[in-house]
Parts: structure tokens; C-alpha cells; sequence
């Protein structure tokens, strides 16, 4: 095929040839050379003259990188690779031929016999061209003439790798060409290999086994043999191509990466100095493969929020298994729409962390693996992440139960019963001022005062009125009360304490309605309450609303934040440490 060069810039330094005179061959116009690698130049023999010619057409100017670079001329700098004892001559006295104009250069010698076999030409040429305005030496290196050297004499070829149109002719021992074969003293005749493709065995998904035989070398060393396949028919060797050095005989090849379910069509393939022999096609097709199996790693590990699994894949159903890990989910089956690991791909045992999981909550588990067939599930398994309240006793008067992670009493303080509707009164419980301790005035009974406290402890059971602002029961307000199990205080149970408002936010976010309702379905079953308003004392008692106390002073630094809901809505806002609200205790 011609040539056209295309080259990179590089400072390359001289070298000297020898020259001499071949005549170019005017015939040829377009910028290459000729013969062009495909026709290839004739092979020689140990110890007999050799002599080629290859023409050369000088291009005008080449494209590098969007650029048109002129050219001024063009050398042989080197051969590399050429047999021993051969040289190369070039037609000018300066060894360069100027752009436009027609050149040759002549291979001549006697080979020896360590070059005998394929010798691949790679012909250096020294380009001098101009780059805006200035003048540049430039490499590029011409690829694919192939030199057959033989130590027996040879047909002569015109195509590399192909029968000559005169392929009727046969050179024997004495090197003379005729229309009949040679015969040698021995007998032999020199031609193509005889070559055959038998059979394909050990078929999968990906791979198989192709099986051929070198019946006949056609009297001449075998120079490659193997293999040419590809998914359409008639492969040649410009296709897929496993190559070997088979001189006889039966020989095998193990073939991997094809594709599974497709249909190939196989050659067996020999070449000696004379060309290339194909056997006779054979197709097969690989196995469509199975979907891959997994099985489920007991679960390990287990703690509020996290546990271990994993699975074993045995096999990948002769597809590779591209990804594997465990599903998981609070109901049955889980599958890819839900919580999953990716854990790595392949067949054997894997490890999974499952993490981000809610304490307290019963979870189903598989393990996967997927292959271009599709996703297989282990077995089923399942496991309950332990309880916040595991272990935890709950104080006397009162149930414990788990929600957000945290472990909760199962009613308020002071409440006779767990709520049994939004509006259980016997569910409501005490209704204390913020920070102020058990001492009675948390009762909806208790009698109120204009007198506000100078201590934390006020020492009487009535509810301290506050009708300007701060709206605090203290004279000075006191931030350090409720805070913690061991605040100042603090009247939940020993080992209890009052919820932050991030806690109480936490568990807003979890129900399932924002409203009085979702209060009520959550697991802490949070009723309505009693509510008295600091400034006045006055009491209501409808159950309109739910009004709970946390911990946390409101960023006033006035008010204290609670949780606040009705029919209709819920949230966490700034409320007078006056007022009377609720409590529930949450386990430190």
C-alpha cells in the first residue's frame, strides 16, 4: 500500500551511504513508493545475488497536525533489520531526493545464513522540510516490507502472504523457473503449505480449544502457523490471529476473551517462504452462560446500628460476575431497589458492612451477584439490631421503649398509664415550670404565686407566676438547671434526664405524620398534655395541644425550646421557662 508520510518534528543528525545509480521509473506519479508494502519486494537465497529496487515518489509538502509543511527533500538515513551482507544504494550523488521528483534506491548483496527467515524492513527516511520559515530535519520511519530469506530456492511471490499469479511456476534445486514443477534430487517439490483445521474443543463462555495440523511444509521451513477466527466468514490473517511456530503435525491453541453466545468461524493457518495456507473453515458457537450462585454469610457482629454478612459466589455461570454484596431491607425479599453493598466482583467469599440501621428494628437480608445474565439472590436471612433499652431496667412506675436510636420512658412523668389515644387524660401526666424540681408544683392542682424564687430550690409547691419578660420563676436566670442525668434539678428517675431539642427533633422527623397524629404512632405514643401559661397560670386542660420540655436554652437565651404539636402541625420553638409543660425521660 503507498505511503504517504506523516512525520514528527525532531533535530535528527547525518549519516553517510553509499550511492550509486538505479534508474527511477517515471511511470510512477503519485508521491509513495513502489512496490508498496502489499506487493512486497522478492525473496532471496543464502549465498545468491541479490539485487531490488524500490522506486520513490517525493511529495510537495505533508499535513502534521493541521499544519501544510513544505518539503524541500527526502533520504534513505537507514535500514534497519536488513539481512547481513546487504546494502542499500541511492540513485543521487547527495543521497536526497528533491520534492516532485522520482528517486530509487537498490538492496543488493549476498545474504548469509543468519538472516535466513522473516526479516521486517523498517526503512528510516530523513525529511527536510520548512515549518513557518524556518528549515527543520525530520524523521519517519516506512513499516512492512518483509525480506524471506532461504537457505533453498524459492517460487517467486508478487503479494506478501499470498500465491503469485504465476503460481504454476516452481523453482527447484538449480534455481531455474518453469511452467512445471522442479523436482529435486530427492524428490520435493518447493509450494504452499498443506494445512488443516480439525476441530474446536473445550467450548465456554469465553474460551475454547482450537485443534489443526501441518499435513505438508510444501517442502520449505514452516516461518508461523496457529490460528485466524473472527465472527464473520472467510477469517484471514488480517483478522483475529493466535500465532505459533508449528513446523508438523498436530498442534493446539487455547483461545480466551471471546464473547459469550456468538459464533465464530475458525481457520487453521501455516506460511513458508512460498505464502500463506489456509484449512478448511469450521464455526462454533461459545456457551450462552448460566446466571451466577450465591449463598448468604450468617450475620455477625450485630450492635444498634450496624452488622456483618456477606456471601460466597460458587459459581459465576461462565460469565465473569461483575458485582456481588447483600441487600437488605425491613420487609421480605429484599432486592436492588433497596439498602445494598457493593463488595468487589469474581467468584469466592465476600465480606459485607452493613451500617446506617436503626436500632431496636428487624431486618431481611440476601446476598447478590450479577453477571451479563442477570442478578441471582442467596438465601434469605434476618436479624433484629439491638435495642437502645437492651439491658436497661426501667424505673418504678414506668416502661421503657425504643425509638431514633434512644431508649425512652413508655409515658410521661406523672402520667398513670401509657396514652391509649391522642387525648388520654390519664396519659397527660405533670406539667413542670422549666428547671424546677418535683416539689409539687407540677400538679394541676397547685395553688400560684406572684413571689418569684432568688434560689433554685424555691421551697414551696406553688406555681411561680412571671407576667414580664424574662418570664422566668428565678429572679436570675439559671441556664445550668436540666442539664443531664446529674442537672441541677433534674426529676426523672436516677440514671434518666431530660431530652436535648435535637432529640426531640430526631424523633419529630421519624414520625409519620407531622402532626398530633404521627406523635401518636410513634413507638413513644406521645399523647396530648396539660399545658399553664407562666404570666397568669392559667390552665388548660382540653388536650389541644402536646408541649414538651428539652434541655436546651433557645438562642434568645431568653426561652427554652419544646416540642410543640397539634392536630395540624408540629415543632421545636423558643417557649417562657414559666410556662408549665410536660416531661418525658430519656435514658442517659
Amino acid at each position: 500500500m503507498k505511503k504517504i508520510l506523516f512525520i514528527v518534528i525532531a533535530i535528527f543528525f547525518a549519516q553517510s551511504v553509499l550511492f550509486a545509480q538505479c534508474n527511477p521509473d517515471l511511470n510512477y506519479t503519485d508521491p509513495g513508493f513502489y512496490p508498496d508494502t502489499i506487493t512486497n519486494i522478492p525473496p532471496a537465497v543464502v549465498g545468491e545475488a541479490y539485487s531490488t529496487v524500490i522506486n520513490a515518489v517525493i511529495p510537495t509538502e505533508v499535513e502534521l497536525q493541521g499544519y501544510t509543511l513544505v518539503v524541500d527533500s527526502v533520504r534513505v538515513f537507514s535500514i534497519l533489520n536488513l539481512p547481513s551482507n546487504l546494502t542499500y544504494t541511492v540513485n543521487t550523488n547527495s543521497g536526497f531526493w528533491l520534492a516532485n521528483t522520482n528517486g530509487c534506491f537498490t538492496i543488493e548483496g549476498l545474504p548469509g545464513v543468519e538472516s535466513i527467515g522473516l526479516n521486517e524492513l523498517e526503512i528510516v527516511l530523513d525529511y527536510r522540510i520548512t515549518f513557518f520559515g524556518m528549515a527543520y530535519e525530520v524523521p519517519d520511519t516506512l513499516k512492512g516490507y518483509k525480506l524471506i530469506v532461504s537457505n533453498e530456492p524459492i517460487s517467486a511471490v508478487t503479494k506478501y502472504g499470498e500465491e503469485s499469479s504465476t503460481s504454476d511456476n516452481f523453482v527447484g534445486e538449480n534455481g531455474n523457473v518453469s511452467n512445471t514443477p522442479s523436482i529435486s534430487s530427492s524428490g520435493k517439490i518447493f509450494q504452499f503449505p498443506t494445512v488443516q483445521t480439525i476441530s474446536i474443543g473445550n467450548i465456554t463462555t469465553n474460551s475454547a480449544t482450537f485443534n489443526g495440523s501441518i499435513v505438508d511444509n510444501g517442502g520449505l521451513s514452516i516461518l508461523q502457523s496457529g490460528f485466524c477466527w473472527n465472527t464473520v466468514s472467510n477469517p484471514t490473517i488480517a483478522d483475529q490471529i493466535h500465532t505459533g511456530y508449528y513446523q508438523d503435525g498436530v498442534y493446539s491453541a487455547n483461545i480466551t476473551e471471546l464473547d459469550y453466545n456468538t459464533e465464530y468461524f475458525v481457520k487453521a493457518y501455516a506460511e513458508n517462504a512460498k505464502g500463506v495456507s489456509y484449512g478448511d473453515e469450521v464455526s462454533f458457537m461459545t456457551l450462552a452462560g448460566d446466571l451466577p450462585i450465591v449463598s448468604s454469610t450468617p450475620i455477625s457482629n450485630i450492635t444498634t446500628t450496624s452488622a456483618i454478612s456477606g456471601g460466597t459466589v460458587t459459581s459465576d455461570g461462565g460469565l465473569p460476575a461483575t458485582a456481588r454484596g447483600v441487600y437488605w431491607n425491613t420487609s421480605l425479599n429484599p432486592t436492588i431497589v433497596n439498602s445494598h453493598t457493593t463488595d468487589g466482583a469474581g467468584i469466592g467469599i465476600f465480606s459485607s458492612s452493613i451500617t446506617g440501621l436503626i436500632p431496636g428494628t428487624t431486618y431481611y437480608l440476601r446476598a447478590y451477584v450479577t453477571n451479563s445474565q442477570g442478578t441471582s439472590y442467596g438465601n434469605q436471612l434476618s436479624f433484629t439490631t439491638i435495642s437502645p433499652c437492651a439491658g436497661v431496667s426501667p424505673p418504678v412506675g414506668y416502661g421503657i421503649v425504643s425509638s431514633s436510636g434512644k431508649c425512652w420512658l413508655d409515658r410521661n412523668l406523672g402520667a398513670s398509664n401509657i396514652a391509649s389515644s391522642s387525648t388520654d387524660v390519664n396519659s397527660f401526666g405533670y406539667i413542670y415550670q422549666w428547671g424546677r424540681a418535683t416539689d409539687g408544683h407540677q400538679e394541676i392542682t397547685s395553688v400560684t404565686t406572684t413571689t418569684l424564687s432568688s434560689v433554685n430550690t424555691p421551697g414551696h409547691s406553688d406555681f411561680i407566676l412571671a407576667p414580664d419578660e424574662p418570664f422566668d420563676w428565678l429572679i436570675n436566670q439559671n441556664d445550668n438547671l436540666w442539664q443531664g442525668v446529674y442537672g441541677i434539678n433534674n426529676p426523672c428517675p436516677s440514671g434518666w434526664r431530660i431530652p436535648t431539642a435535637s432529640e426531640w427533633e430526631e424523633e419529630r422527623l421519624s414520625w409519620n405524620s407531622n402532626n398530633s397524629v404521627g406523635a401518636f404512632n410513634s413507638p413513644l405514643k406521645l399523647p396530648m398534655t396539660y399545658y399553664r401559661q407562666g404570666p397568669n397560670g392559667l390552665l388548660f386542660t382540653g388536650g389541644g395541644s402536646g408541649n414538651y420540655w428539652s434541655s436546651t436554652i433557645n438562642e434568645s437565651a431568653i426561652y427554652v425550646n419544646s416540642l410543640r404539636f397539634t392536630t395540624g402541625s408540629s415543632s421545636i420553638d423558643g417557649w417562657r421557662r414559666a410556662d408549665g409543660r410536660a416531661v418525658r425521660c430519656i435514658k442517659d
